[in-house]
C-alpha cells in the first residue's frame, strides 16, 4: 500500500514543479501587460484548479487503495507478491486472489 501512496505523491509533486516556471512566467506577463489583477485572477484559477486536482487524485488513490486492500487481502495490485509483501503486511501472511 505504501509504495502505491509515494508513487502517487511523487508524481503530483513532480508535475507541480514542472509546471511553476511556466506558470510564474505567464504570471510575470500577464501582470507587466494586463495589470495586478488579471495576474492575481490567473495565479488564483491556477491555484483553484491544481487544489481541485490534487484532492481528486487522492481520491482516487483512495479508492483504489479500498478496492485493492479492505479486507488484508490484495486484489488487483500488479506488481509481483515478493515486490511489496513485506512492505505491506511485514508480519502477515499475503494471500493474492487471481
Amino acid at each position: 500500500m505504501y509504495p502505491l501512496i509515494v508513487e502517487t505523491r511523487y508524481k503530483l509533486e513532480s508535475a507541480e514543479a514542472a509546471a511553476m516556471p511556466a506558470v510564474d512566467a505567464e504570471a510575470h506577463r500577464l501582470y507587466l501587460e494586463e495589470g495586478e489583477e488579471t495576474a492575481r485572477d490567473y495565479l488564483t484559477g491556477y491555484c483553484v484548479a491544481n487544489a481541485n486536482n490534487v484532492v481528486a487524485e487522492w481520491w482516487d488513490l483512495a479508492d483504489e487503495l479500498v478496492t485493492n486492500f479492505d479486507d488484508g487481502l490484495v486484489s488487483g495490485w500488479p506488481k509481483p507478491a515478493e515486490e511489496w509483501s513485506n512492505a505491506c503486511f511485514p508480519s502477515e501472511e499475503v494471500i493474492i486472489i487471481e
